[in-house]
């Protein structure tokens, strides 16, 4: 669902590998899974205002009764949709990134597209390409994310509570998990110019080095955007198996 902590996931790990030693991470201050119960319901208490506990209190089911309406996608077919979109992305992410990787809308940009007479804005049509990439990814799963809900809502009246939560949840969280991924654009500014006084005049290696490093924090990016849909997804296949035992 989308609760789940960001804390752990694979994009942090790489960013603390990119961070300047003096520079701390942005804190996204979400609920971590080894916090205690107290300390869980403190720490996501101080994310949600009266009206968001309103929301989420509603999609509970505590407030005005949802009529359900049941769909025609099966489990199976949601999850088929979700690994087609996720590995679609992904293949368009890791094509985008590798110089000469096949037809993109969104370009790598070339060694010639530097600026290497001022330094300051020599990462600038990198991290104008990771922007746009992100602005990408996010249109992408989020309509991934809308449908997934909508198909998963169509279930049964169980799994559409679910969804009501989640979206609920969901809407709570999102500025604050905008909030920190657009804090990374600076960061590999900031990578970059240390890349850059470590090897001056850059040489073609090392930008080669520096591109893949974009590529991995892109998908990572794309794993962390991706945690509420497959929350749903894996809800939905345990309790597709649970049926199965029945």
């Amino acid at each position: 669902m989308s609760g789940v902590s960001l804390n752990g996931t694979r994009l942090v790990q790489i960013l603390v590998g990119l961070r300047a030693p003096d520079k701390p991470l942005p804190q996204l201050n979400l609920p971590e899974g080894r916090a205690s119960a107290g300390r869980f319901s403190e720490r996501l208490g101080q994310l949600i205002d009266f009206s968001d506990s309103i929301a989420i209190s509603e999609a509970h089911g505590t407030g005005p009764a949802r009529a359900f309406q049941a769909g025609t996608a099966s489990t199976e077919d949601i999850t088929g949709e979700f690994q087609r979109v996720r590995d679609s992305i992904a293949r368009s992410v890791t094509r985008s990134c590798t110089p000469g990787g096949g037809p993109s809308r969104v370009k790598l940009p070339l060694r010639s597209d530097l600026d290497f007479k001022e330094p300051a804005a020599a990462a600038g049509p990198y991290l104008k390409f990771y922007s746009a990439q992100q602005r990408e990814i996010a249109h992408r799963v989020h309509n991934l994310t809308a449908r997934i809900r909508q198909d998963v809502a169509g279930l049964s009246p169980a799994m559409a509570r679910l969804v009501a939560v989640d979206t609920a949840l969901g809407n709570t969280l999102a500025a604050h998990t905008r909030q920190y991924l657009a804090e990374i654009p600076a960061l590999l500014a900031r990578h970059f110019e240390q890349v850059r006084r470590d090897n001056p005049g850059l040489p073609e290696a090392v930008l080669e080095q520096f591109c893949a490093q974009l590529r991995e924090l892109l998908l990572a990016e794309l794993e962390t955007r991706l945690l509420p849909a497959l929350g749903l997804i894996e809800a939905i296949n345990e309790n597709s198996d649970r049926k199965s035992y029945e």
